[in-house]
């Protein structure tokens, strides 16, 4: 199973949008600085966590979040999650679950 995960940095204004198949091991690598592209920005929490039953679907989905409608889509995600302290999870229309 691959995954969509989005992470924020605690001390920026900065989101990351990445996959993975397991999110948690990657939040470690972020996290310790193991990643050129987030080490600057550590330390980072999951707000956002997709499930897709393809690398291929994982893969068009991260692509489409990091475009500006995407980026809008996720947005409202989180800040419809908010609150509840546990990362937003969901799969993509037509999933198992259902959920947009």
């Amino acid at each position: 199973m691959w995954r969509v995960y989005i992470i924020k940095s605690k001390d920026h204004d900065w989101y990351y949008i990445g996959m993975s198949q397991n999110p948690f091991d990657r939040l470690k690598s972020h996290n310790s600085g193991k990643v050129r592209s987030t080490k600057y920005k550590k330390p980072y929490e999951i707000l956002l966590i997709e499930e897709f039953d393809s690398l291929k679907k994982a893969r068009t989905r991260e692509k489409y979040y990091k475009t500006g409608f995407g980026k809008k889509v996720w947005m409202k995600k989180i800040k419809d999650n908010n609150g509840s302290g546990f990362p937003a999870r969901s799969r993509p229309a037509g999933g198992p679950a259902g959920n947009p």
